[in-house]
């Protein structure tokens, strides 16, 4: 539960607001892991979108489920699941949806000589305030977390492979495919299509 008697960043007058989340978990074997989590954010925030004043304060409601299960599949490999759905509102914009569904799955040679990482997500955003964050695996040292917006499906694959004691070759390839939209981004860096594709090179050498 916070209070502010002053200005702060888009917020244009004193503010207040809760932000509450719950998370459930269960794990039936050692393998196995399943939670379920509960957040709801209630703020106060500048309203934008009206056309008769510039900015006021509105009331935003922000409520998020996941639901997300990580499991062993067989010897080498493991798997995680997850559903996650957001639901805004404010005085103007009225439930509007946020949804993703992805499953991951997990692979290792022995001895972790060769290792992969796949993902499959389907989403499904209808306004931006419903937006999804959702972390991703990649190479060594860098840090992934894309937002899900629009609707369409994303996929990616990293794998690492130690070609000796002191050298491991790292390998990302991604792609988003939008259904909603015709061309990504705009100015310098617009993408005329419906898709993005990503490819990083990592090698590491041990001295």
């Amino acid at each position: 539960i916070y209070k502010s008697a002053w200005l702060r960043y888009l917020v244009d007058g004193p503010s207040h607001g809760v932000d509450a989340l719950g998370e459930l978990q269960f794990n039936p074997t050692k393998t196995a892991q399943f939670y379920v989590r509960l957040r709801h954010e209630y703020k106060t925030k500048n309203q934008s979108l009206n056309t008769e004043k510039v900015d006021y304060l509105s009331y935003q409601n922000r409520t998020v489920f996941r639901f997300n299960a990580q499991y062993k599949m067989a010897l080498n490999f493991t798997a995680k699941s997850r559903v996650e759905h957001t639901l805004f509102s404010d005085d103007i914009t009225q439930n509007k949806t946020g949804t993703v569904i992805f499953q991951d799955i997990n692979w290792s040679a022995p001895r972790k000589s060769v290792s992969a990482i796949f993902r499959l997500a389907y989403f499904t955003v209808e306004d931006y305030n419903a937006r999804v964050y959702a972390a991703e695996n990649d190479v060594l040292y860098q840090y992934s977390v894309p937002m899900y917006q629009n609707s369409g499906v994303r996929y990616y694959l990293v794998a690492r492979v130690k070609l000796s004691r002191k050298t491991e070759l790292w390998f990302k390839y991604s792609s988003t495919i939008y259904s909603n939209v015709n061309a990504i981004s705009s100015g310098l860096e617009q993408i005329n299509g419906n898709t993005i594709t990503d490819l990083r090179l990592q090698l590491r050498c041990l001295f």
